[in-house]
């Protein structure tokens, strides 16, 4: 034995002289030896290791070797195992041949144990290894056979080996699906069976048996193709089958092709059809292209149409066309009409438009019909393109007189317009704005209006798209010369369902410079009709300024009256005789003049004349803000001195009619607007109040006075300004008419009506706020207007 292999035995004996002389004899053979005593022990061992042979003694006690090797079986097959025996038979070898073991010896002859246990150990190990190689090779070649097996099932096409000599090697479940054949027909067929089952189904049998023959001892693959006679189509591939060089048999590939050979067979009766029609097809294209030109009439179009469809028939020299439009003839100079036409319509959508006529000159072929169905179905093809073009011609020489139109009256009424898309692409801008601005190709219409990196913030058009609803805005638009207009945005869909808008820009520049002048007439006009009033208010401190003065002047003239006499007596000598006659006359001048009531009276007098002059004063001042011109900067303004302001200069218009309440939140922050502007607004809708107030039946009489309440207060961002008045109120008949311009309830001559019209001007248009109103009938009107607040630094308003 190999010292590289050093089997390891499991020696079981109760002999210990046995162990001993079996265990030397066993190492010196190159064995590895384990001992155990008697059977319970071997089991024990022989389940705790694997062991490559074993070496029993058949008596022992506990377990005899029979009883161990049984137990040892249950557990799997036995190591190459030799039985030791003093005694036994053949019936209880065979027992143990059985149970797994290779050799039964004799311990009573001497030489067994030392010479014939090696040997028979040796052929143990030998007889086992080659029995391990075979189930090693038995399951490969199951393996190879199964791999196989799956292979030939897994493939889609159909499989059939044959020996050179027609007998049948195997075939796979798809041969048996392909060629119809039941698998249990097939598995109790005999070849010559099978074979016929196969030959039954085609058309050429006697072919392929013969091919068959011919090539199953060819080297060489072949290829051809069966043809079924229920219409299958196969693709059948053969390739020689050898074994050790030499040609055993063929091996068929089956390919089911029957769908892919309809499919071949249609189109190649479609590409016969596809060149009968090369012709007129040819013919489309060509009349397609000649109605893309735009620079040919409709007379143009018809004429050439008519030429091109000569080519597309099958005797071109014998055919000539018209075309009727209209109760217009259109013809070649070739045309003759004969018995042999051909005609289709010309349609306009529903309308009929006309026809093209085709005529025959010769006889047709006999048999054949004059025109084939072909050219019919490209006749009437034709005329349903003319229609279609002669719709679209007119559409769009219609859509450039009405293009034509709509700039023209956007030139004649100083409007631009402008389509945008969701994108902010533009798509349209009227010629007059591209001189004016420039070419808008590939430029986003805040980079083109508004000469934006970015979107406008405040875009109309966005709010448009969102709300499906129309927006009007005022935009500064231009470089140099600043234009303000104002700007509808239309949200629509296209043809197509996208949604876009039409922005109609309108130039409102001439119209804001009048509405700026129109609102500082109005000032003035306000001003004009509060003359009188600020007349009255300046009367009364001038009248007691003038009296004062008099006052004055009087008491000034006495004191210069006493101041002489007393002059007078004092350059006189106290002994001069008439010394006495002029200290009574000084005396009596003192008395007559009321010197000490002159003296108190006098500074009481100048002080109401210095309160008079600044009660003026401060009329006019508040009459100069008021009338200061109005500009477009927003500025800081005070709530409280405005108010204060309006109400000084307007003091006649309600000081007779009405007490006015002032409720005014403590330190109110300023608002960012217009000064001029903001008081406009204050002295409208007061005077409007004192207007509904006196309009309360009663009050010209002067029976009760109503009240006017303004209040102020902060509301976020925004300042809230109430200006409630316990007139009348609004009927219900013109409350949606208040704000309209030239509106007016009053009397002929009495109003303009420009009021209310030019507060909700400053207040929406010009400053972005709001103005909404409440009233009751008979009970009286509350207009509430909203401005911002100024929430970043602003030029300061000027006093």
């Amino acid at each position: 034995m190999s010292s590289a292999v050093r089997h390891r035995v499991l020696l079981v004996d109760d002999d210990q002289a046995i162990r001993r002389l079996v265990g030397t004899v066993l190492q010196r053979a190159g064995y590895e030896v384990d001992f155990a005593e008697d059977g319970g022990a071997g089991l024990t061992k022989a389940l705790a290791r694997d062991y490559d042979l074993l070496v029993v003694d058949q008596e022992m006690p506990v377990r005899n070797g029979r009883e161990l090797l049984e137990h040892l079986a249950q557990s799997g097959p036995l190591p190459p195992t030799i039985v030791l025996t003093g005694h036994g038979s053949e019936e209880l070898a065979v027992e143990l041949m059985k149970l797994g073991a290779c050799d039964y010896i004799s311990k009573t002859a001497p030489a067994a144990l030392t010479e014939m246990l090696p040997l028979a150990l040796a052929r143990a190990v030998a007889q086992h290894e080659l029995r391990l190689q075979k189930q090693q090779a038995e399951a490969a070649l199951r393996q190879s056979q199964q791999l196989l097996l799956a292979t030939l099932e897994s493939t889609a096409d159909g499989i059939l080996a044959v020996t050179t000599d027609g007998k049948v090697l195997t075939y796979n479940r798809r041969f048996l699906q392909m060629w119809r054949i039941p698998e249990h027909v097939a598995h109790a067929a005999t070849n010559g069976a099978l074979i016929q089952h196969v030959l039954d189904q085609l058309e050429a049998p006697h072919a392929f048996l013969t091919s068959i023959e011919q090539t199953l001892r060819s080297a060489t693959d072949k290829f051809d193709t069966l043809h079924f006679k229920d219409g299958r189509v196969f693709e059948r591939y053969s390739s020689p089958l050898t074994m050790d060089g030499k040609i055993i048999g063929r091996v068929w590939n089956f390919r089911d092709v029957t769908e892919r050979h309809q499919v071949e067979q249609q189109l190649r009766k479609r590409s016969e059809e596809l060149s009968e029609r090369l012709r007129e097809l040819h013919c489309l294209f060509e009349v397609s292209r000649l109605f893309e030109n735009p620079e040919l009439s409709i007379e143009q179009l018809v004429c050439k149409a008519l030429e091109l469809i000569l080519t597309a028939f099958r005797d071109p020299q014998a055919i000539s066309a018209r075309c009727v439009l209209e109760g217009k003839v259109h013809q070649l100079t070739t045309y003759e009409e004969t018995q042999w036409k051909l005609a289709a319509p010309v349609m306009g959508g529903e309308r009929l438009l006309g026809a093209i006529e085709v005529c025959r000159a010769k006889d047709p072929p006999s048999g054949e019909a004059p025109f084939l169905d072909e050219e019919a179905s490209l006749l009437n093809t034709l005329g349903e393109m003319l229609g279609r073009q002669i719709v679209r011609l007119r559409a769009e020489a219609e859509v450039r007189r009405l293009k034509q139109q709509i700039e023209y009256i956007l030139g004649a009424t100083n409007t631009n317009l402008r389509i945008i898309d969701t994108e902010n692409n533009i798509h349209y801008v009227n010629p007059t704005w591209q001189q004016q601005l420039g070419d808008p190709q590939g430029k986003k219409c805040y980079q083109h209006f508004a000469n934006r990196a970015q979107p406008c913030s405040d875009c109309g058009a966005v709010k448009a798209l969102t709300d499906k609803q129309v927006v009007v805005t005022e935009q500064t638009l231009g470089n140099e010369d600043q234009r303000v207009y104002q700007v509808s945005t239309v949200p629509f869909q296209d043809e197509s369902g996208r949604w876009m808008v039409a922005e109609v820009c309108t130039d409102i520049t001439e119209r804001k410079k009048m509405e700026s002048q129109l609102a500082q007439a109005q000032r003035l006009e306000a001003i004009a009709h509060l003359a009188s009033g600020v007349a009255h208010e300046l009367n009364t401190p001038i009248q007691y300024i003038s009296d004062n003065v008099r006052f004055l002047r009087d008491a000034f003239s006495h004191f210069q009256h006493l101041l002489h006499l007393i002059e007078r007596s004092l350059d006189c000598d106290e002994q001069h005789p008439s010394w006495a006659e002029k200290l009574a006359a000084v005396r009596s001048a003192i008395a007559d003049s009321q010197l000490r009531f002159l003296l108190e009276q006098a500074p009481v007098a100048a002080e109401e004349s210095l309160e008079g002059a600044m009660h003026m004063a401060g009329i006019v001042q508040a009459l100069k803000e008021f009338a200061q011109p109005s500009g477009s900067d927003r500025q800081t303004t005070e709530i409280g001195r405005a108010i204060d302001t309006t109400l000084s200069i307007c003091r006649s218009r309600w000081t007779h009619v009405a007490e006015i309440v002032l409720c005014m939140e403590p330190d109110l922050p300023p608002v960012a607007c217009n000064p001029a502007d903001f008081n406009q607004v204050i002295l409208q809708l007061v005077v409007n109040a004192a207007q509904a107030i006196a309009a309360v039946p009663g009050a010209s009489h002067g029976k009760s006075k109503g009240t006017i309440t303004i209040t102020a207060r902060s509301d976020g961002p925004w300042l809230e300004l109430s200006v409630t008045d316990t007139g009348i109120g609004i009927p219900p008949e013109i409350q949606s008419k208040i704000f309209d311009p030239f509106f007016t309830t009053r009397e002929v001559g009495q109003g303009s009506g420009q009021g209310l019209s030019l507060v909700y001007a400053i207040v929406v248009k010009k400053h972005g706020g709001s103005i909404t109103f409440d009233t009751q009938p008979g009970r009286g009107t509350s207009f509430v207007v909203r401005l911002p607040l100024a929430q970043q630094p602003v030029e300061a308003a000027v006093s």
